[in-house]
Order: C-alpha cells, then structure tokens, then sequence
C-alpha cells in the first residue's frame, strides 16, 4: 500500500518552528471510504501526519498527551489540494515533554487548527 502523505519540502527548521509542504496521495484507499464522490482527509489523519511530524523532527517516539485545542475549519479534498503545508511550533518542556502548535492550510484557508502536549513513549 502507498503511504497516505509524504513530506515535500521542508522550508524551515528555525527555533522550534518548522514550514512544511506536504504531498496527499488521493489515491490512498482511505479516501475510497471517506468519502466515495467527495474524497476528504480524516481528521485522525490530520492529528496522526502532526505526531508522526514532531516524531521526525525531535527523533522520539511519541504519545500524545493532551490536546487542548483542535479545530477543524475546511475539508481537506485531495484533488482539489494535493499539497498542502504545515507549521509547526515545537517547544520542549522542562518535564521533557513537547507541546506543540500546529496548523495546516493552503495560502490564507486555514484547515486545521492543533495545541497539544506529547510525552514521550
């Protein structure tokens, strides 16, 4: 099976704040299901493509914590957006956890809002 997304390009890496722009495969099964006509990214996909992003960047195995906010403003149609990109803010506590901001969109539609605290594994 192909992956659901991949990282395209990496724009910055500067004081915990990384620009990402990533590729969604619309041809992943999952959007078969979700939905047939009208593909849309799962929002758990959207949380798991912010974990598996910290994951990369801070080289650990991550749970997720806590989230204190998480917004969902637009759909993410794969045809219609098949890139979009990424910020992440990364900051690393004094208890070695990681609380992160993150918010995906394409130009000024903002899809997805995220605040949350991953511990490690």
């Amino acid at each position: 099976m192909s992956p659901l997304y991949s990282i395209t390009h990496l724009e910055s890496q500067i004081q915990g704040e990384i620009k990402l722009e990533i590729s969604l495969n619309a041809d992943h099964e999952i959007f078969s299901a979700h939905f047939p006509g009208d593909p849309i990214l799962p929002g758990v996909c959207m949380i798991q493509i912010v974990k598996e992003s910290v994951q990369h960047f801070s080289q650990q195995n991550l749970s997720l914590k806590t989230a204190r906010n998480i917004k969902f403003l637009a759909k993410v149609n794969p045809i219609e957006f098949p890139k979009v990109n990424m910020n992440l803010i990364i900051q690393k506590t004094a208890t070695g956890d990681y609380q992160v901001n993150a918010r995906t969109f394409y130009n000024e539609l903002v899809f997805f809002k995220f605040s949350g605290l991953y511990s490690l594994d």
